[in-house]
């Protein structure tokens, strides 16, 4: 089967690249906030100015923060990256045509070893046993 793709959605493709977006830019801003936290507070003694005493008490706060600010920042400007990246593929689309996809079904691996519950036995007829 061979499908192609026409044109994307820009309001799913926004809210979609926003959300990858925001997690991607947490993690970069926490990884940035930490590793500025520690030069600061391993070399901000040495450079003996006022500024930097009392650092290592706000530093985890300090990086959070900026991991904060880095996730919004990054979502923001990347998600409009990508929309009009795929506003730009949607007038292209019109022009030349889609993105060609050859599919194929799967198997159904599932179905074919499924096993079946087990069976309460039938209740026997008669009465009880051993009277």
């Amino acid at each position: 089967m061979t499908y192609e793709i026409k044109r994307f959605d820009l309001l799913t493709v926004f809210k979609v690249s926003f959300l990858v977006y925001l997690v991607v830019g947490f993690l970069i801003g926490l990884l940035y906030g930490l590793i500025l936290v520690k030069m600061i507070s391993t070399f901000g003694p040495l450079m003996e100015n006022e500024l930097f005493e009392g650092f290592g008490e706000v530093g985890f706060i300090a990086a959070i923060t900026l991991a904060l600010f880095m996730a919004v920042f990054i979502a923001i400007v990347w998600s409009i990256i990508t929309v009009i990246a795929a506003g730009i593929y949607n007038v292209i689309c019109g022009w030349i045509g889609g993105l060609r996809l050859e599919l194929e079904a799967a198997p159904d691996v599932y179905s074919q070893t499924a096993v079946s519950p087990p069976t309460a036995p039938p209740p026997q007829q008669g009465g009880t046993p051993g009277a």
